[in-house]
């Protein structure tokens, strides 16, 4: 397996320059000296010899660009898997919240029982007294 010849076509975009004073973007061609540089780095990459008869061209030509289809953000998929990862975190944190007001803080914060003294409970003891308002 010997090469007999090796012919390589490049397509380069044009390049995009921004307006000073606009701010628009247009696309322009590459000068000449640009586009030599890129035969030479052609050439370069697939081992140009000019003995065996190999080619190298670069076109510089303006690419169509696509259309792009906007999509509201909330039909964005990663807007959704998002949302499918805070909706984790969110229940998870409700159920350990619930579950400390609820179970933990009843525990480790008894409430605190007032000493109320009616009328007719004055002379009873404290105990007693509890029994009575509580």
């Amino acid at each position: 397996g010997e090469l007999r010849r090796v012919s390589a076509a490049v397509v380069v975009n044009y390049k995009n320059q921004t307006d000073t004073k606009s701010g628009e973007v247009k696309q322009i061609p590459y000068q000449p000296a640009e586009l030599q540089q890129m035969i030479a780095l052609a050439r370069d990459a697939v081992g140009f010899r000019q003995d065996r008869g190999d080619s190298v061209s670069v076109a510089n030509i303006p690419f169509t660009p696509e259309p792009v289809e906007h999509i509201p953000f909330y039909k964005d998929g990663g807007f959704i898997e998002l949302v499918k990862e805070f909706s984790k975190f969110a229940i998870i944190f409700g159920a350990l919240a619930i579950f400390f007001f609820v179970v933990v803080k009843p525990i480790l914060f008894p409430p605190l029982v007032e000493v109320v003294e009616e009328e007719g409970l004055k002379g009873l003891a404290k105990r007693e007294a509890l029994k009575y308002v509580g």
